[in-house]
């Protein structure tokens, strides 16, 4: 018997089962598709390794997909020329259904049209150059960024620092020139200008590149954004760092197209380049590509023993998820095509149409189409420190915003040309002996402004001779560092005719109506609760109106000298106090305020037309064409050089051959109110202008430097100190001549005052009334019995007005009851002669009280007689007013 070895049972059955396995799988289509790569060079050689590691990971994942990508790959020799030459060819013999690049962009829009009339599609994942765009040529996909997304980030990272100037550094010669025109454009939105633009070419040798540099060092540029390949600007940073230009002082920011590569540049390159910045495509984290850069890194030893390869660049991701991209396109497409080896023109119109449109998350990030291109997502902002750049920002598209990340513990700041730690923003033009000159006007007659020395040993400056309104086209103005606007300077006077009636104006006509119904509402509440129990608020009638209204106005300046009994009244009273005391210190206010502005009387703007009065200004001030727009008759119009003209023609005014006011700008009337400040006063703006500041040439990056240091002073105070230091404290004398703006009282002001105080007295009478009635209900019960309404009220009214029979002064009650409840007779008996009645005296020690309509009094029980209306003659029913009752122990 033959026995097996157990491992080689194991391989049969392994081998049987895969042939199986062959024999029952679908047949797989082969989809043939070009690449077209510059072999020679680095970039090259990483997409090549990228294209076939992307597609050996796709099927492994992907293993019952029934298409299968295979790879032409010619090598373009680095040209135009040889790129067309091998399109051809693998559109001609290999029959590919899609090609692979080219590499540059060059290459690809000449290798795009071949595609187009092949329908075939070309995917880049190299040409970035705006100069070759998806819109123009349907068949070329970009798997990459346009050129144009970083100009975006560019310009931000620019404004983000405040730099106003920068010159462009790229290839002239290469379609990637066309690049420039939108740099220009983004950077015009950020308020940054670009005087001009350099170019350099691969052909130029190194002293050609140094005279280069040597013209950008004679025209003061200190700003520069370099967009050229990594051989082309190495060359150009050594030149630089000789010359001078990587010092202290000057700005570098590269391009994706450098800053790509800069993990493959020679250490003295990388140590030249020492403080630049770069732009380029955000990398996902180096751990997620560890994996990937492992098997790259043995593909490329592989084919290239003598290649190393440090790390992935963007390109080398874009061309691995280009073809991973079209793989899965390639299985979308094959649905509905007839199994066969003959793709037809249908099948190639549909993967483009896939590829086009397809999303997902790729080695690069997120790989997102959009109009047959990628879709950009942010760009990170790298500083070159040391051997490896140090990301220290970010760029988000959607945004367009830069964040520079702050330092953490153990890092540092940005470093910048010369190891500096701040960034030059256009002042070191001024350096290297070149002086600043400044234009300055000659105003000899306003010297606390400006006053203009020459020095006959120096250079002056000519007055032009065109007008200032030529220029406004060619300069840039910064803020404006003094007040704005042109006021009128008039001359203060004492008031010749005072309003007799001027007491008045400070109320208006409602709240001297109102205030006048409430003074009466409040003496009537006060009369109404004090007559029944308060003697100084008896008498005739007339005496009685007099009593309650003098009190009443006696409480303005607080002189009321009755003495009220009741608590209800002096809660009436306090409160009618505290609303005159605010009433009084109000009108007091309001009516000094008035006086104050009548002893100042200006001529007012509308005035001094209808009266024809004439005004000045200052000779060859701008001040003269702006009379038309407030309506001034040329003929009253007066020009005058000098504070001391200004003061001779206000003193002298319009009738006598001077003028009744002058307008000018602030800041000259400031020098003209420094020791005038008691004579004169100023009032507007009448016309608002946006006063003095600087004026710098179009596009000069010093006026917005100056503008910010003008905001950050006034925001500061030190605008204000300097102000004060001189021109003196000008500023507290114009707002303590200024006109008092008042605003008549109107009954609004006081009603909550008003409505508290009405609401108050109501309800003390009604109190009042409310005891009154409770206590004397079965007399005015029997008062109103069988009579009409009007005798009734009547009636009620005459009972109402007598004093009460038990009233003791000091008390606020009707009646003070003795210790066995007997009623004390009063001290004093009223005015009037009581009516004829029959008293039913309580005898003492009874209870003296009983049950009236409910309410419970100790009283002496006064009924009134048959006779309903009181008799003159009759006789009081008590004795004179000095009897006065003494009980004791319950006996009288």
């Amino acid at each position: 018997m033959v026995r097996y070895h157990p491992l080689l049972v194991c391989i049969c059955l392994i081998s049987t089962s895969l042939e199986l396995g062959a024999a029952q799988s679908p047949a797989r289509l082969l989809v043939h598709v070009g690449a077209v790569l510059d072999e020679g060079t680095y970039l090259g050689k990483m997409c090549r390794a990228s294209i076939f590691v992307a597609v050996e990971d796709f099927y492994a994942v992907h293993g019952n997909y029934t298409t299968r990508l295979v790879i032409h790959v010619r090598d373009s020799g680095g040209d135009v020329a040889g790129a067309a030459w091998v399109a051809q060819d693998l559109l001609r013999d290999a029959r590919v259904q899609a090609i692979l690049g080219p590499q540059t962009s060059a290459q690809a829009e000449l290798v795009a049209d071949f595609g187009q009339k092949a329908e075939v599609p070309i995917i880049s994942f190299s040409a970035t150059s705006p100069s070759v765009t998806p819109a123009e040529k349907p068949y070329f996909i970009r798997a990459a960024f346009d050129d144009k997304a970083q100009v975006a980030a560019i310009s931000s990272v620019l404004g983000h620092f405040r730099f106003r100037e920068v010159v462009p550094i790229c290839d002239g010669t290469s379609p990637g020139d066309s690049w420039v025109a939108h740099l220009v454009d983004a950077l015009r939105g950020e308020g940054i200008r670009v005087p001009f633009q350099s170019s350099i070419s691969p052909r130029h040798t190194d002293e050609q590149i140094a005279e280069e540099l040597r013209r950008l060092i004679r025209e003061r540029a200190h700003v520069f954004v370099v967009h050229l390949t990594a051989l082309l600007g190495s060359r150009l940073f050594l030149q630089a760092r000789d010359l001078g230009l990587m010092g202290e002082g000057h700005v570098w920011i590269v391009t994706d197209a450098l800053a790509n590569f800069l993990h493959l540049l020679d250490p003295p390159v990388v140590h030249a380049m020492r403080g630049v910045l770069g732009v380029r495509p955000s990398i996902p984290d180096v751990n997620e590509l560890r994996n990937l850069t492992t098997r790259l890194e043995l593909k490329l030893r592989e084919e290239n023993p003598e290649v190393e390869l440090g790390s992935v660049n963007i390109f080398g991701l874009w061309a691995y998820d280009a073809a991973w991209a079209l793989a899965r396109a390639a299985e979308m497409a094959v649905s509905g095509e007839e199994i066969s080896g003959n793709w037809s023109g249908a099948f190639r119109r549909k993967l483009a149409r896939a590829i086009s449109t397809d999303s997902f998350h790729g080695k690069s990030g997120e790989f997102r189409m959009s109009g047959r291109e990628l879709r950009p997502s942010s760009f990170q902002v790298l500083n070159v420190v040391g051997e490896k750049p140090r990301v220290v920002g970010v760029w988000w598209p959607n945004s367009n915003r830069t964040s520079i990340y702050s330092p953490v513990a153990g890092e540092e700041e940005i470093s910048w040309p010369g190891d500096s730690r701040s960034a030059s923003r256009g002042w070191a033009m001024l350096a290297g002996g070149r002086k600043l000159r400044i234009l300055v006007p000659d105003k000899v007659s306003f010297k606390g402004l400006l006053n203009v020395e020459y020095d006959p040993t120096g250079a002056q400056a000519r007055e032009s001779p065109d007008s200032a309104s030529t220029y406004l086209t060619l300069v840039n103005f910064t803020l404006p560092y003094t007040e704005t606007g042109i006021w009128m300077l008039v001359r203060t006077r004492p008031n010749e005719s005072v309003n007799g009636w001027i007491f008045l104006d400070p109320l208006e006509t409602d709240l001297w109506v109102g205030s006048l119904a409430f003074f009466f509402f409040t003496g009537f509440a006060v009369w109404a609760i004090e007559q029944r129990i308060n003697s100084e608020f008896r008498g005739p009638p007339q005496q009685q109106f007099g009593t309650a209204v003098y009190f009443v106005f006696s409480t303005l300046v607080f002189s009321h000298r009755e003495r009220l009994r009741s608590n209800l009244s002096r809660l009436v009273v306090m409160v009618w106090v505290f609303v005159v005391l605010i009433f009084v210190s109000t009108y007091t206010a309001s009516l000094a305020s008035m006086l104050t502005a009548q002893r100042l009387q200006p001529s007012t703007l509308e005035g001094l037309r209808i009266n024809g009065e004439f005004v000045g200004y200052q000779t060859g001030s701008f001040v003269e064409g702006l009379f038309g727009q407030l309506n001034f008759d040329p003929s009253k119009l007066r020009a005058y050089g000098s504070p001391e003209e200004y003061e001779d023609a206000l003193s002298k005014g319009s009738r006598n051959g001077g003028v009744s006011a002058i307008f000018d700008e602030m800041p000259y009337l400031r020098i003209f109110l420094g020791n005038r400040c008691s004579e004169y006063s100023v009032f507007g703006p009448v016309v608002n202008t946006k006063g003095f500041g600087f004026v710098f040439s179009k596009g000069s990056g010093l006026a917005a430097d100056a503008s910010r240091a003008i905001l950050e002073a006034t925001e500061s105070g030190l605008m204000a100190q300097l102000e004060k230091k001189w021109f003196g404290d000008e500023i507290s004398c114009r707002l303590k001549n200024s006109v008092a703006e008042f605003h008549r009282l109107s009954f609004k002001s006081f009603s909550g005052l008003f409505i508290v105080s009405g609401a108050v007295s109501a309800a003390a009478v009604l109190v009042f009334l409310g005891r009154y009635v409770c206590r004397n209900w079965d007399e005015l019960r029997t008062l109103s019995s069988g009579r009409p309404f009007p005798k009734r009220v009547v009636a009620w009214a005459r009972h109402y007005v007598r004093m009460e029979p038990t009233a003791v002064s000091g008390v606020d009650e009707p009646a003070a009851l003795g210790r066995s409840g007997a009623a004390v007779a009063p001290a004093e008996e009223a005015a009037y002669p009581a009516p004829a009645a029959s008293a039913t005296r309580v005898h003492p020690g009874a209870s003296g009280s009983s049950t009236n309509g409910g309410c419970a009094v100790g009283r002496e029980d006064i009924r009134s007689s048959s006779t309903d209306e009181p008799s003159s003659s009759a006789t009081p029913a008590r004795g004179p007013p000095s009897t006065e009752l003494t009980l004791r122990n319950g006996r009288g």
